[in-house]
């Protein structure tokens, strides 16, 4: 009889043995699974060289403009552009402008109220708190900027910041969220 019980409780810890490896085996294969997702994942966010929706370097002042939904000022200089794309399109523009152009500028963008102090416009002025992180462009303190927000009525929008620091050259800012 006790050797019959003892059978059977070999049998058990036999039968436990085998599930927790098979168990054990199966969440390993779990986890490669999920790991190997996660990868292919991770392989479709774009590199941080801030070409994203962009394509590749150099962007032309046309690219830029065409995908930005705006036109450069013939008196800009310094344009850089950067972009993230991963489920939307964000580009980041900045160039420095003479200010008698400001005016036709603002035509070719989602803005259409005037731009306004960040006290007016939070909203347009909160798209800005991240640049330092993002590209180093830091625009703080915002005590001598202009900001303005616009859509395109769909689910793109605008954001403008304004440098009015120096009265003969603006240096301008503009983030586009192309969704």
């Amino acid at each position: 009889m006790e050797n019959a019980k003892g059978k059977r409780i070999s049998r058990i810890i036999l039968v436990l043995v085998v599930t927790t490896i098979v168990v054990a085996l199966a969440f390993f294969a779990f986890i490669m699974v999920i790991g190997n997702a996660v990868a292919g994942f991770i392989e479709v966010i774009p590199p941080s060289d801030g070409t994203g929706c962009l394509g590749e370097r150099p962007f032309s002042r046309e690219h830029i403009e065409q995908m930005a939904n705006l036109q450069i000022p013939e008196s800009a200089s310094d344009l850089s552009a950067y972009s993230i794309a991963f489920m939307d399109c964000t580009i980041y523009v900045r160039f420095e402008m003479d200010p008698e152009e400001l005016t036709m500028f603002l035509g070719s963008t989602y803005v259409t109220a005037p731009l306004q102090s960040v006290t007016a416009v939070p909203v347009a002025a909160s798209q800005f708190e991240d640049l330092p992180n993002v590209l180093m462009w830091d625009i703080l303190p915002t005590k001598d900027f202009i900001f303005g927000y616009g859509s395109n009525g769909s689910r793109e929008f605008q954001a403008i910041a304004v440098d009015i620091s120096d009265s003969q050259r603006y240096v301008v800012y503009v983030i586009t969220d192309l969704l």
